[in-house]
């Protein structure tokens, strides 16, 4: 199966490089020229399935593909953003104060627990990110889109790859073979 992972569009906060995380903010004017993009940039792939987050940014992102093409988009919490807890709306680099390291440092490393600001370990994540790969495993699907975020995209390289990422850029399309 053919895995087209998707981060969405630039949202409100990505421009001041904040932890915008589980807050439900809409993409900016360029967010939108970069969803509305999408269709061209897919239009090689014959999709037999749509699956994203329930955040704002990412389900609309996804939107005028899915339009385009008449398809229903299946949204699966599991592909929502790490959860930061109390660190939302907050800068990266205040993070450092409390653990040590710049958020931007702690997704790198792959190993973090937010729990003491009400927010997500990195055990949690994977796991979650592990559930949702293997049930696509169980489906019958040469070619899938997932529109998620870039915390979510760098447990999807990790577990299908083993590699790490450093992230990846607004409405990029990352290919994949599960």
């Amino acid at each position: 199966m053919k895995l087209l992972i998707i981060r969405h569009g630039e949202a409100e906060g990505n421009r001041d490089h904040l932890i915008m995380s589980r807050k439900d903010v809409p993409l900016t004017e360029l967010g939108q020229t970069q969803a509305n993009s999408l269709i061209d940039q897919l239009k090689e792939f014959k999709v037999d399935k749509i699956f994203s987050s329930p955040q704002l940014r990412a389900k609309d992102t996804i939107r005028p593909y899915a339009e385009s093409k008449h398809m229903e988009i299946t949204i699966d919490d599991r592909l929502m953003e790490i959860d930061f807890g109390d660190l939302i709306g907050r800068h990266p680099d205040s993070t450092e104060k409390d653990y040590g390291r710049t958020a931007d440092e702690m997704l790198n490393s792959y190993e973090y627990d937010l729990s003491r600001h009400d927010g997500e370990t990195s055990i949690q994540v994977n796991e979650r990110v592990q559930s949702f790969i293997e049930s696509l495993k169980k489906l019958d699907y040469e070619t899938v889109i997932i529109t998620t975020h870039d915390g979510i995209i760098r447990w999807f390289i990790y577990c299908l790859t083993s590699e790490k990422s450093t992230g990846v850029g607004n409405a990029t399309v990352n290919e994949f073979m599960l």
